[in-house]
């Protein structure tokens, strides 16, 4: 079977958190885009813990969040 495995370490998902407001303002602040639910989102392999943490440290509606 071909497929992507990776392991991520227990910290990761708080770095993210940590950072990804940042990391959104810096990026969409500039286009006048600062309301996180108004930008289209993608999947993220990388669980539900990081998905979680995202979620709360932007505000993101849960409509948002759901695949």
């Amino acid at each position: 079977e071909v497929g992507l495995t990776f392991h991520l370490l227990k910290d990761v998902p708080g770095l993210i958190s940590k950072n990804i407001e940042r990391a959104l303002e810096d990026a969409f602040k500039p286009l006048g885009i600062n309301d996180w639910n108004s930008v289209f989102w993608i999947a993220h392999p990388g669980g539900p813990a990081i998905l979680d943490m995202v979620e709360a440290k932007v505000n993101l509606n849960k409509e948002r969040m759901r695949a």
